[in-house]
């Protein structure tokens, strides 16, 4: 039951994450200064939830309180990722 809340997790982490980063390559190309602050403020709230739900998924792993994990690497499926 843990491994697929871990694993459940891990899947909406990955997807806020790519949904963060193809939102982010929109910035600065949009029809106005209004729409590319709205999407620059859309991708960091996003990112912003992929970082913790991936702190969520580590304190799964560890049964401990939420802790910081950096946003350069993530230990999923035991296969070693690294973002951004």
């Amino acid at each position: 039951m843990k491994e697929n809340l871990y694993n459940y997790i891990l899947g909406i982490a990955d997807n806020n994450l790519i949904l963060g980063q193809r939102l982010g390559e929109l910035c600065g190309h949009g029809p106005s200064l209004e729409t590319d602050i709205a999407l620059t403020n859309i991708t960091l709230d996003l990112l912003g939830q992929t970082r913790s739900y991936y702190q969520y998924a580590a304190s799964l792993l560890d049964d401990q309180k939420p802790k910081m994990i950096s946003p350069f690497y993530v230990q999923s499926r035991n296969i070693e990722m690294y973002y951004w």
